[in-house]
């Protein structure tokens, strides 16, 4: 099994190119009771682990919209949980739709993976703080893991 925690290595290219996808809208999707419901469960699970829940969407102009994101940040806001859309950010990560996506904007290729993983790397020191060396045991596997990676990346 790779140690890429779920990861695929995609290097293609096929741009996303309908133009802007996060129109500004007051209109919302509203969140159904079951989804809000696992996401209690999921922040109550966090919490009792010691761990600070944060809730994250990933860029993708084929998936989301500006009444999604209203619609996930008002039962974010309802159930105080943190929400992070990286969607409105696209400029602030340099997401380039012609060169970052493997799909039409469906999913990030390795390039948008990067851009994004960095940003969200930035964004979690200076809001959580939470960067903590880790265990010798756990550093020698993420060490493997990271050298595994990078020899695939250059395949």
């Amino acid at each position: 099994s790779r140690p890429y925690k779920g990861f695929e290595i995609r290097t293609g290219v096929r741009p996303y190119g309908d133009g802007p996808y996060m129109k500004e809208t007051e209109e919302s999707i509203p969140v159904t009771a079951f989804t809000a419901y696992y996401l209690k469960e999921m922040q109550a699970l966090c919490e009792s682990k010691g761990s600070r829940f944060l809730l994250l969407s990933i860029p993708s102009p084929r998936n989301w919209c500006c009444e999604k994101h209203n619609g996930v940040k008002a039962c974010a806001e309802e159930l105080g949980i943190p929400f992070l859309d990286l969607n409105g950010h696209a400029g602030e990560i340099g997401l380039d739709w012609q060169t970052d996506s493997y799909d039409d904007g469906d999913h990030l290729n390795l390039s948008g993976a990067e851009k994004v993983t960095d940003y969200l790397g930035r964004y979690l020191k200076k809001h959580y703080g939470c960067w903590e060396e880790p265990a010798a045991s756990t550093a020698d596997a993420w060490t493997a893991g990271l050298a595994e990676y990078k020899a695939a990346k250059k395949q």
